[in-house]
């Protein structure tokens, strides 16, 4: 296992979990940050950056939305610069309307929603987010198990959003330098064969982040293959929210208990 350039857990634990109104990363001119919501099912995080840009990544099941609505005011996001929806599962009509009307998202990146622009990312597409953030798109698969995958570079740090897990993904994704990613969002919730031991192996993260779903837990035997790599694991269902600020010298994981 590589050795993290410098790497600090912060990690606030509490005998009563008490989660305040809101919270600020404060993320100085150069850093962003990643906060994993520990929905009740389904995938959703926010991509904050320190000059306020703030991007909502996928939305969770049909059901989601107000949990949506509660941890963006938890993280005090007015508006949306960006939704990312890296599979192509219906939006709910809830969903869709608040993130129109109440949060004015300005852009959607992988799926049209209430008519608002689309910008399609295919295999290979890079955009910079800022001049400090670059989002490459690996693969964007339409098959069973596909959908989009991409890494953020910053710095020397790389963060890998893995969505698909499919074989004919897994075979486009071992061809391809992974090899700098520090740390990997688990697809399909930790569930057995959710990411191959090649590919783990070919990517050889640091630290993997699982979400939780009420109906699927994670894989005793993939949960112990994780730790016999020497991957730190953080889910959802245990950690609550999990968030990591990315500066210039490495990435800090917080996690903060959430009552919701």
């Amino acid at each position: 296992m590589r050795m993290l350039f410098a790497l600090f857990f912060i990690i606030f634990s509490m005998n009563t979990p008490v989660q305040a109104e809101s919270i600020d990363l404060n993320l100085d001119e150069g850093e962003f940050a990643l906060a994993f919501f520990p929905l009740t099912s389904g995938e959703a995080a926010l991509l904050q950056t320190a000059d306020g840009l703030n991007y909502l990544i996928n939305s969770g099941e049909a059901g989601s939305a107000d949990e949506i609505v509660y941890y963006l005011n938890y993280f005090q996001v007015d508006t949306l610069d960006g939704f990312i929806k890296t599979d192509r599962s219906e939006m709910p009509e809830k969903l869709t309307q608040i993130l129109q009307n109440r949060y004015e998202v300005k852009k959607v990146f992988g799926k049209s929603i209430g008519g608002k622009e689309e910008d399609e990312w295919r295999a290979g597409t890079t955009i910079s987010l800022n001049p400090f953030i670059e989002l490459s798109v690996l693969t964007n698969g339409t098959g069973k198990n596909e959908g989009m995958d991409f890494s953020i570079q910053h710095f020397n740090n790389r963060f890998f959003w893995m969505t698909s897990n499919s074989f004919k993904a897994e075979i486009k994704l071992l061809k391809q330098p992974l090899r700098n990613i520090n740390i990997i969002k688990i697809p399909d919730y930790g569930q057995k064969n959710s990411v191959s031991y090649n590919l783990l192996t070919h990517i050889d993260p640091q630290t993997a982040i699982i979400f939780q779903h009420e109906q699927k837990v994670p894989d005793k035997k993939f949960m112990e293959m994780l730790h016999r790599m020497w991957i730190d694991s953080y889910y959802s269902g245990q950690h609550g929210i999990i968030a990591i600020k990315f500066h210039k010298l490495g990435y800090e994981v917080i996690t903060i208990p959430s009552d919701k």
